[in-house]
């Protein structure tokens, strides 16, 4: 809103018009008429309370033909629009922000106020020393209502404590009204009834339960509690009551020692015959017969499987004076059946070695054989604990000259499960 006024000697003529946050005043001297003005922007009123505020404007300055060589500023204010009842002085100073804080207001009541700057020495260039004011437009505000502080409520009863320990516990509480004002929670405590040597806080809070740790306390103790909740209204109590604290768990220890004895046990399926289901070995046509031998170990790392040929030395397959040579691979190197000889191979393990081949079966051409050694070699290995029983598939392989006299032969071979150290 900008307020215009003009004056001549005793007497103006006030023009008003509205605009946005700017207000001028003009003055007009006995000669000539000339022009004096004012020029204000920004009118607040804040920090506003039910009996207090704070008034505040810009004055942006004096211009036309004259200058002011002192201001000072003030605030006229009053219940109705127009009438000012009531001055506060912000005193002196040049352009700039001008306030006052105004104390003394009636609660929910609207008051009008207006910016007025004094010019004091006031010259122009028609001559003469003056002083005069300009005032500013009209701003309005509101009082806030009264807001009665009462003292917040908790139960009579204090809740017991919880989570006890010979250490430490948790105190409870309740605010059931905050009296207009959330109150500051807490739990006082000591170790004589109606005397309280230390508190805990939950913080500011409003209606509800509450708790706070109650700490550091001593093992095998009584202790009284009450709660406290307090605002500027006022402080509320619950009564007293106690608890006490568990003794102090005193521990010791007992060591368990236990031995299990390794158990170990190897069987392998009966007599081998290898005539494919047909009596008699034909020289030139190789016959293969498998067996199975299971290993049950409680050994946490496993055995070793190993065999050796019960002749320490000589071929395996006699008859009499005659053998059937053995096969020319030993067991460090096996390699796919070719020629003539007992062989076997490995073609089922917990942990099959791939120097074995790749078959899965023991007819699988896949496998890879090797001669039973004259000593007792390990032909494959299971380095882990076994839960269950563990088989090995091995299979037995043999070819004869066709001058190979005949007749039935005989040969033994021994396996071995060791458990590993």
């Amino acid at each position: 809103m900008k307020n215009l006024k003009l004056y001549k000697q005793s007497h103006y003529i006030k023009i008003i018009f509205f605009t946005l946050f700017f207000s001028v005043s003009f003055l007009i001297s006995n000669s000539a008429y000339a022009f004096c003005g004012a020029a204000f922007d920004s009118l607040t009123a804040t920090n506003i309370t039910d009996h207090s505020a704070t008034l505040s404007v810009n004055f942006i300055g004096t211009f036309g033909a004259c200058s002011a060589v002192n201001l000072e500023g003030l605030f006229d204010y009053g219940v109705s629009t127009g009438v000012y009842t009531v001055r506060c002085y912000s005193g002196q100073g040049g352009i700039g922000e001008y306030s006052c804080d105004i104390t003394g207001l009636n609660p929910n009541t609207v008051y009008f106020f207006q910016p007025v700057i004094y010019a004091y020495d006031y010259s122009n260039t028609y001559g003469g020393s003056h002083y005069t004011y300009f005032p500013g437009f009209e701003g309005s505000f509101s009082t806030l209502d009264v807001i009665t502080i009462n003292p917040p409520s908790t139960p009579s009863s204090t809740p017991p404590a919880s989570n006890i320990s010979d250490t430490t516990a948790t105190g409870n509480g309740e605010v059931t009204d905050t009296g207009g004002e959330d109150p500051e929670r807490e739990i006082e405590w000591g170790t004589l009834s109606g005397v309280y040597t230390h508190s805990c806080t939950a913080g500011t809070g409003g209606i509800g339960v509450y708790s706070c740790p109650l700490t550091p306390l001593t093992p095998n103790t009584t202790y009284y509690i009450r709660t406290k909740v307090s605002n500027t209204g006022g402080t509320a109590h619950g009564n007293e009551t106690s608890f006490t604290t568990q003794l102090t768990p005193i521990t010791d220890n007992n060591t368990i020692n236990l031995t299990i004895n390794e158990n170990l046990t190897l069987s392998c399926n009966g007599d081998i015959t290898i005539d494919e289901g047909t009596p008699g070995l034909t020289a030139g046509n190789p016959e293969s017969a498998h067996s199975t031998c299971t290993v049950t170990t409680n050994d946490e790392d496993g055995y070793d499987f190993s065999v050796i040929n019960d002749f320490t030395s000589g071929n395996v397959m006699r008859n009499g004076s005659y053998s059937i040579p053995d096969y020319a691979s030993p067991v460090n190197t096996p390699t796919p059946y070719i020629g003539e000889g007992l062989a076997f191979s490995i073609y089922d393990a917990p942990q099959k070695e791939s120097k074995w081949g790749t078959g899965n079966s023991c007819h699988d051409t896949d496998n890879n054989y090797a001669a039973f050694p004259d000593s007792n070699t390990t032909i494959t290995s299971n380095t882990q604990y076994a839960h269950d029983a563990t088989d090995i598939g091995i299979c037995y392989r043999i070819n004869v000259l066709s001058t190979q006299a005949s007749g039935i032969y005989t040969g033994s071979v021994t396996y071995t499960a060791t458990g590993v150290l």
